[in-house]
């Protein structure tokens, strides 16, 4: 017999009161072993949501040390010392690449040092000040572009406002969400103006998204037309886009639909007539045009707008 297991077990048997017995698994140990699993993945996942939050970036220059000392002033060296270690290897244990600003100053250190405020929460304080800053910061510099878009503009300048819908991953999370493009052009340039998000893709919601951005820059009045593509949202008599934009602003506006939708229908009729019908949503010889376009020498061909 090899197993040492099985040869106890047996000798066991043989002593008075066979001590020895076959059972199965220890649950309370495993309960136990699950419940240290469990609090090890919890705690390795607490410190990656730590690292992947910290978006505000500890970096000292080289020559930071000197300084550093000279302006701490009262405040005790070694602690202001070990502060900086740790605020460095910090710095050099983060591996997510993003935007720097380097607004950590020995005063600042200084200050945190006297509150005695730990490393933990002298991030959560840095993070929130710096959010509440770059959204001020955000803010004005906005109101600067809309006034140096408004100040190039004359005062009878005319403009037709764009907007399509797309759905596109949000910027928090995995999901898709609705959003809307809008532009103005005018005298052959153009400007986009914002992407506003959609709860649905309505009539109401979309003319209500494209008022609220064009009154954000300021250019209800100076709005004559619009372009659009023809869905019923957009084109509805009652409910459309276009009804309740103009219901919105008071006032007609001459509408332009996109003519590449229009053309479509015409286009759709001759390739249904030349070729075979079919019902999936991609067209095979669409596919394989598509796929070969890379290499056919297109300087060989004129397109239909050039004959």
């Amino acid at each position: 017999m090899r197993i040492s297991e099985d040869k106890e077990f047996l000798i066991l048997q043989r002593q008075k009161g066979r001590p020895g017995s076959m059972a199965g698994a220890d649950m309370v140990l495993y309960r136990r072993q699950n419940r240290a699993d469990h609090r090890i993945e919890k705690e390795m996942s607490r410190k990656r949501k730590h690292q992947q939050m910290s978006e505000v970036n500890l970096e000292l220059n080289d020559d930071f040390g000197m300084d550093y000392e000279e302006d701490i002033g009262d405040s005790e060296p070694e602690v202001a010392e070990t502060n900086v270690k740790k605020n460095t290897k910090q710095t050099a244990s983060t591996c997510i690449n993003r935007g720097r600003k380097h607004f950590i100053t020995p005063r600042l250190l200084s200050a945190l040092d006297s509150a005695k405020v730990s490393d933990g929460k002298a991030m959560h304080i840095l993070m929130a000040t710096a959010e509440a800053l770059d959204q001020e910061h955000r803010g004005k510099e906005t109101q600067r572009i809309q006034e140096s878009f408004i100040d190039k503009l004359s005062d009878t300048q005319a403009m037709v406002v764009h907007w399509d819908g797309k759905v596109l991953p949000d910027l928090i999370g995995k999901i898709k969400v609705e959003r809307i493009a809008v532009l103005v052009s005018y005298n052959g340039e153009s400007k986009f103006l914002g992407a506003p998000k959609l709860i649905s893709a309505t009539g109401e919601n979309i003319a209500t998204a494209v008022f609220d951005t064009l009154s954000k820059w300021n250019i209800l009045d100076r709005v004559e037309g619009m372009s659009f593509d023809t869905t019923s949202t957009n084109t509805g008599p009652m409910n459309g886009a276009c009804a309740q934009l103009q219901r919105m602003l008071g006032r007609n506006l001459l509408t332009l639909p996109c003519r590449h939708h229009i053309l479509e229908i015409y286009l759709r009729s001759v390739f249904d007539l030349h070729f075979k019908v079919t019902q999936a949503p991609e067209v095979s010889i669409f596919e394989r045009f598509a796929k070969a376009w890379p290499n056919i020498d297109t300087s060989s061909f004129k397109s239909g707008l050039d004959c």
